[in-house]
């Protein structure tokens, strides 16, 4: 299933709807490391379906003082058939496909993204591949409904690796202005183990855990100074949904023990107004949902200072954009919402491209059921260190795409 050129591992081109040639594949790969344009797609045809994924148990969300509990996820793929037309007109075109997912979440996607999708969005019949190309065909497609311009940006570029056989953390980076003689793809991601509020563990393993905060100041120092008793060589990650007030946050703060403190590595919007002087309390602080409103970019310039990045709500584009200024500098984060398999694999791609010593919040996926076997969860080696195989992810990626091409019985 692969094709292996100038020593590196690519996707087959066309893999998903025809069997490509040796010349084919490696006049592609070169033509493609010409220029910001990889030429143009003609949409031949745009079909969604729906799908419904119970949760193992009822998931509590909290953002802010708002909670919500859920027991499913639904969504809907966008399946993209197209015609790939390159740079140079005396290569020839080649038909390819992609799939996208928009799965919006409670709480944390504004209310367009939950309205039905009653008509099929209208992508141009020819998209040009370059980044504004692309990104502004799907923004005018779903104009005020992130998620599913979020699914579209995903299934154009799968239609490009299907096309011309770059992996998609390649075309990830590209999408994120990335210069290709810098891409660095790593090929174990590791991932953080994460418990609700609910669960209130307090002993917990080696690794990076991540640990819900934001109820009672005092109670959840605490849990916390607990936590860090617990853990040897491994890092806590703490995240308060904009819960607290600025002066609870440092009720919290103050509250920790200093033993605690070093073992954290940073908490995710402690406060409901993103403040980056809520760093000089001494733990290092993350951004998160504030992402999404800023108004500028990168959002904050404070050293202390780590972005979460949630492509399915801040957007592919601007999570690959983050990515890309800060790769190898441990400062950016992956962070699924309880998408299906597909999704998860195109953001491990992404995490691929932060280098090896960052822990991804890609756990998500352990909450949901999912017919087709293996998930993304089951993919994911538990042992004292989560971590996941790229290699494999890129393998279950094609097949997921083709099952959904292909499968209408799990769909409504």
């Amino acid at each position: 299933m692969f094709l292996i050129t100038s020593s590196r591992l690519r996707w087959r081109a066309r893999g998903l709807v025809g069997t490509a040639t040796w010349g084919l594949a490696l006049a592609i790969a070169k033509l493609h490391r010409i220029g910001p344009s990889l030429g143009q797609l003609e949409v031949q045809s745009i079909v969604l379906k729906k799908f419904v994924l119970e949760l193992k148990s009822p998931l509590p969300l909290c953002r802010g003082s708002e909670r919500v509990d859920i027991t499913t996820r639904q969504g809907v793929y966008v399946v993209l058939h197209c015609q790939f037309h390159p740079v140079d007109a005396s290569s020839p075109s080649t038909a390819c496909c992609g799939v996208g997912e928009s799965c919006p979440l409670p709480l944390f996607h504004p209310q367009p993204c939950f309205n039905p999708v009653v008509e099929t969005p209208a992508l141009p019949h020819f998209v040009e591949l370059t980044v504004d190309g692309i990104f502004e065909a799907c923004k005018n497609a779903a104009p005020e409904n992130v998620s599913l311009q979020g699914a579209l940006e995903m299934a154009l570029l799968a239609c490009i690796c299907d096309s011309t056989g770059r992996r998609p953390s390649e075309i990830l980076w590209w999408y994120g202005g990335g210069v290709e003689g810098q891409c660095k793809i790593a090929r174990f991601i590791k991932i953080n183990q994460m418990y609700t509020r609910e669960e209130r563990k307090d002993r917990v393993v080696s690794g990076c855990v991540k640990l819900k905060v934001g109820d009672d100041p005092i109670g959840d120092a605490e849990r916390v100074n607990d936590a860090a008793d617990s853990i040897k060589d491994g890092l806590l990650r703490l995240d308060a949904n904009q819960s607290w007030t600025r002066d609870q946050y440092q009720i919290f703060a103050e509250s920790l023990r200093n033993e605690a403190k070093v073992k954290i590595e940073y908490i995710e919007e402690p406060a409901v107004t993103w403040e980056d002087g809520s760093a000089d309390f001494g733990i290092p602080v993350a951004m998160d949902e504030s992402l999404v409103s800023a108004t500028k970019f990168p959002a904050s310039e404070g050293k202390d200072v780590h972005f979460v990045l949630k492509p399915g709500v801040l957007g592919l584009r601007r999570a690959c954009q983050y990515v890309v200024r800060y790769s190898g500098g441990g400062r950016c984060c992956l962070s699924s919402m309880f998408e299906s398999s597909l999704s998860m694999y195109w953001y491990t791609a992404m995490a691929a491209l932060c280098g090896d010593r960052v822990y991804h919040g890609l756990s998500t996926s352990g909450w949901l059921m999912e017919a087709r076997a293996p998930s993304y969860d089951e993919l994911i080696v538990k042992d004292a260190l989560w971590s996941v195989d790229l290699t494999n992810c890129e393998r279950e990626l094609r097949e997921l795409t083709l099952s959904i091409v292909r499968d209408d019985s799990l769909f409504s």
